[in-house]
């Protein structure tokens, strides 16, 4: 019984291996596709062909708002192919696949890259769409570099112009903002804005504190948004402008290309203007593009098509001394809404008819003084080159002191100035003058260089002599760009900021100040002023007011310009002219002030008379 156990399970055994040998033999006969390429029927994997030839390349075409394929070529008669992501219309880069099969050869699987890159087209027709909207919001950043010879100094320069540009076209909404610094720029920060049918200027002071507060004019140069030129240039793109388009390689932009802009392009020549005027401590003049044919333009579009991320530069060439110099010049623009935050201004005031109510006050308390029946003058006069152009340059001046005081119904007066002056040999010389009236009304200047000399003069009063030294700090609401209020220990203190043309007028005043020394042997300020070129840097007047009294006035305009003659620079200079007047300081030594009862020795030509 155990024996007929053991050999009916032995049996058994014996029937399952059997079967499954047989199960093994018929899927092996079956030939179904692996999915490694594997041929088809009954023949063995062995037999299978591999396909020979059939390529999946690479394709870069240019966008043209057609769709676009990569497909497989030189593919045998019979051959079937089954693409993953082979067609594209927009920009980009795609991953292709192809899956080729066939009777009797193994299936292979294909990889290729399909590139739709923009053409010169879309990135004319991209910034024609950024330019057209409404809305004009961006940040740029325009940077100089190069290394140059200031003063017989060669060395590294640079400089960084940082500006927000943030403008709507159906509401001439404008706000800007503008940080300029390096070597090669002048430290500021201004704001320009709009306000009602003006714009307004407003420039900081190096700790970010409001200094002056002006009204341009829509078409003023003062503007001198620099932005707008770059993205002139941009805007009139055209086709033929635009070649080598290309993967940049770069992790801010995605697209590089080349620019072609002919020398004689308008748009290149306004460009070079405002780089002429940009505020350079070098004199810009005669500025060219080294390279205006190859231009390289860097660039990313976003997902609607408008180009609004760029950046592009050249090497900008222009004679220093005659040797030309080359500076690196580059833009970048970068789409931006982040609000620009205005500084407050505070105290300050632009409205035409208030700041006409402050110079009446200002006038009353000026006119009290002259009427009155003593008062003190004292004024300095001052022009001062900048003292890294000339180091061994005077700087000349003209110092006065003015009495007057009623005695008895008689008006006495004393005007003592001096000159610090150029000589005919160009040192420095000082000339001193008396001029007054004796108690018989009669008025004698006395010139008091080496012999003294005494001369009699008319037309010549205190009222004369007062408007003389006072007639520089008039002013008209119609000069006046806007005035600022300081109440500080008990005093008033008026901040009257003038525009460009009446600044312009105060320095000429101050110079023939200054040049009306009537010595022989003076020599005349030479400032080599260029009328054509040149930058007011700054221009402020403060008028101190205490109990209705006028105590003390302070001009000082400052102008930067490359000198027209004398020993040329390539270098902008600062010219500072000055005015300091003090009123009534020496109030009481004007009240004890009597006039000499007769001309000569014991007259004004004596030390006693000598104010300064």
């Amino acid at each position: 019984m155990n024996k007929k156990i053991i050999f009916v399970i032995a049996a058994c055994l014996v029937c399952l291996m059997l079967a499954t040998c047989l199960v093994a033999c018929g899927e092996k006969g079956n030939g179904t596709n692996n999915g490694n390429g594997g041929g088809s029927g009954n023949q063995g994997e062995s037999t299978l062909k591999e396909f020979e030839g059939v390529k999946f390349e690479d394709v870069e075409v240019e966008y043209n708002g057609q769709e676009h394929s990569v497909v497989v070529d030189n593919l045998p008669t019979g051959a079937a192919v089954e693409y993953t992501s082979n067609t594209a219309t927009d920009i980009g880069e795609y991953q292709a696949k192809a899956v080729v099969s066939k009777e009797g050869y193994k299936s292979v699987t294909l990889n290729a890259k399909l590139t739709v890159m923009p053409s010169a087209s879309l990135i004319v027709e991209s910034r024609k769409a950024a330019a057209d909207e409404n809305e004009q919001n961006y940040d740029f950043f325009i940077n100089l570099n190069g290394t140059v010879d200031i003063s017989g100094v060669s060395q590294s320069a640079n400089g960084n112009y940082d500006g927000k540009y943030r403008f709507n076209k159906n509401t001439g909404e404008l706000k800007f903002r503008r940080e300029t610094s390096g070597l090669l720029l002048y430290d500021s920060i201004e704001y320009i804005y709009s306000q009602n049918d003006s714009k307004i200027k407003l420039v900081q002071n190096e700790k970010q504190e409001v200094k002056k507060i002006s009204v341009v004019a829509n078409d003023e140069e003062e503007l001198n948004l620099m932005n707008l030129p770059f993205v002139s240039i941009v805007d009139a793109l055209e086709e033929g402008n635009i070649s080598e388009i290309k993967y940049s390689g770069k992790s801010d932009y995605k697209y590089t290309a080349t620019l072609s802009l002919h020398s004689d392009n308008a748009l290149l020549s306004k460009l070079y203007a405002k780089l002429e005027k940009m505020g350079t401590k070098l004199n810009f003049k005669g500025v060219e593009v080294s390279n205006p044919m190859s231009i390289k333009f860097d660039f990313n579009l976003d997902k609607n098509y408008k180009l609004t991320d760029f950046q592009f530069g050249a090497d900008v060439s222009f004679p220093v001394k005659g040797v030309p110099l080359t500076i690196a010049v580059s833009y970048k623009q970068s789409a931006s809404t982040k609000a620009i935050s205005l500084p407050s201004a505070n105290g300050f005031v632009t409205d035409k008819t208030k700041i006409g109510e402050v110079i009446s006050e200002i006038d009353s308390a000026l006119d009290r003084v002259k009427q009155s029946s003593a008062y003190s003058l004292d004024l300095t006069a001052t022009n001062e080159f900048d003292p890294g152009w000339n180091v061994t340059a005077t700087t000349d001046k003209y110092f006065a002191r003015l009495y007057k005081n009623t005695t008895d119904g008689r008006v006495d007066f004393n005007h003592s100035f001096e000159y610090k002056a150029h000589n005919e040999n160009d040192d420095s010389d000082s000339f001193k003058f008396t001029l007054g009236n004796i108690q018989n009304g009669d008025v004698y200047l006395i010139s008091r260089k080496g012999t003294n000399t005494q001369t009699q003069v008319n037309g010549v009063s205190v009222n004369t002599q007062f408007d003389l030294l006072t007639s520089i700090i008039k002013a008209n609401a119609s000069n006046i760009d806007c005035i600022k209020k300081v109440e500080k220990d008990g005093s008033t203190f008026y901040y009257l900021y003038q525009n460009n043309q009446s600044t312009y007028g105060v320095q000429s005043k101050i110079v023939d100040l200054i040049n009306s020394n009537p010595a022989d042997e003076v020599t005349d300020v030479q400032n080599y002023f260029n009328a054509q070129e040149n930058e007011v840097a700054n221009s402020e007047m403060v008028v101190e007011i205490k109990n209705g009294q006028l105590v003390a006035v302070n001009v000082q305009t400052d102008l930067r310009y490359c000198p027209t003659g004398g020993e040329y620079t390539e270098e902008n200079i600062l010219l500072t002219n000055k005015i300091e007047l003090t009123v009534n300081e020496k109030l009481e030594k004007a009240q004890e002030y009597v006039a000499p009862e007769k001309y000569g020795r014991n007259g004004l030509n004596n030390a006693k008379y000598y104010l300064l």
